[in-house]
């Protein structure tokens, strides 16, 4: 094909289109998990060669290479690790019994692989992802949850958190992060190393949702775009302006009516599925504050005199109590985290397909230009019908992406949260009842 066959101007319009579409898909696609960074920087390198040999983008490259976390900073577990986002390898290293930094090197690829298939296996007896036709969705067995957590505050219980509660209280900020990761990757990956050792099911389950919900946001996008760039083509290249066009958008409509009822059941699956676990879990941990804020309480009361051992018992219900409701409260952080990556993924998903649907109608009045075909022959007969049932598959699709996708969220719904767990009031009956038993004394000793 000869370009100067065509006008300059067609040229230039083919050209800023393609340049328009490139930079949408920068932006949709420049912020993506750390397994898909690589092949972005390989095909920035190749596209990018020619200016960088001159060196006006060395320090760009640098930049879109990021910095690896210091957890995998060492020999094969790097290649392996390096697969995983930042919050799933929190949850292996925490799993592992690993801690956030420097704990991988020890171990050679095939440790890490061993470790990786026992996850796996435990994960498979618990969360049952059921395949649909095109959807996923999640189901978790009530025996998810770790015995511990339902044994109540037992003494081993009760010794375990102190420990972990000194662990937290005690513990130094770290200020290292992983540079080529998303913010709210490195902040869950963060609460997960912090609450891991505790409350590693909760956490696992709740990325595994969001992970879930957002693949299947991104195949219905994907249906969606199959079904009317499908029917588009066939009616301008098949049946032209006749009656089976009609029937080819009419089959497209309703294949992404089918495509979307599909996603919102199995969606609402998931979400429910997460939903009655969270209700379960953090009902749970209110049981086990409210044991807590009660023992820390009555410490003064039974036949106890050494004021030693009165001490010590205070020390750990106080601890205890506050730090259960931390376990909550981060949480419920790292729930909204989720939430916020599923509505941005989501919406970056259906950005790139509403910039495809504009760009549809574009592409054919370019064609046209081009004289690839004569829009013209359209307009008689049923040429008029065919357009009007392609403007309704457009506006069908409008309404469809704009109820099914970004509905895809969570609610704390009924869960005894943190809000339920009034730490404030607790803190203030715990102190108010030692100060009062001070009170009390220093009275009947005055005397």
């Amino acid at each position: 094909m000869n370009l100067a066959q065509f006008p300059t101007e067609s040229i230039w319009l083919a050209g800023a289109g393609i340049f328009l579409l490139g930079i949408l898909i920068g932006v949709v696609f420049s912020r993506v998990p750390g397994r898909n960074l690589r092949l972005l920087h390989a095909l920035f390198r190749i596209l990018t060669w020619p200016v960088r040999r001159i060196g006006l983008l060395g320090r760009t490259a640098r930049t879109v290479r990021g910095v690896r976390n210091v957890a995998v900073s060492g020999g094969a577990s790097v290649s392996i690790l390096e697969r995983k986002t930042e919050i799933e390898r929190a949850i292996f290293l925490q799993r592992a019994g690993l801690e956030a930094a420097g704990g991988v090197v020890g171990l050679d690829e095939d440790q890490i692989r061993d470790l990786e298939q026992k996850s796996k296996d435990l994960e498979d007896a618990y969360i049952v992802t059921s395949k649909g036709f095109l959807y996923d969705r999640i189901f978790v067995a009530p025996s998810y949850t770790p015995s511990w957590v339902e044994d109540g505050l037992a003494p081993h219980v009760v010794e375990r958190f102190a420990h972990e509660a000194d662990g937290f209280f005690n513990g130094q900020v770290d200020l290292n992060a992983n540079a080529g990761a998303l913010y709210e990757e490195n902040d869950g990956a963060h609460t997960i190393y912090m609450f891991g050792k505790s409350d590693l099911a909760a956490y696992n389950l709740i990325d595994k949702t969001r992970k879930t919900v957002n693949e299947n946001a991104l195949k219905l996008i994907v249906s969606f775009l199959a079904c009317i760039l499908t029917a588009f083509g066939v009616v301008l290249f098949a049946t032209k302006a006749s009656t089976a066009s009609i029937f080819v958008l009419a089959a497209a409509a309703g294949l992404m009516a089918l495509s979307a009822f599909a996603y919102k059941n199995m969606q609402e699956h998931s979400i429910r599925s997460l939903g009655k676990f969270m209700t379960l879990y953090v009902g749970y941990i209110s049981d086990h504050f409210r044991e807590a804020a009660g023992k820390a309480k009555s410490v003064h009361v039974g036949v106890e005199k050494d004021a030693a051992v009165l001490s010590a018992r205070a020390q750990v219900w106080n601890k205890t109590m506050v730090w259960t409701a931390f376990r909550s409260f981060f949480i419920e952080t790292f729930l909204r985290n989720q939430l916020y990556q599923i509505r941005r993924n989501s919406e970056y998903y259906r950005l790139f397909s509403d910039f495809m649907i504009v760009a549809t109608p574009i592409a054919v009045a370019l064609g046209h230009y081009l004289g690839a075909y004569d829009i013209a022959a359209y307009a008689s007969g049923t040429g008029y019908a065919v357009a009007f049932g392609a403007a309704f598959l457009v506006v069908f699709y409008v309404l469809l992406v704009r109820m099914r996708v970004i509905t895809a969220e969570l609610d704390l719904q009924d869960w005894r949260g943190f809000d339920t767990l009034r730490l404030g009031e607790k803190m203030d009956e715990v102190v108010g009842k030692y100060v009062e038993e001070i009170g009390y004394w220093k009275q009947r000793f005055d005397r």
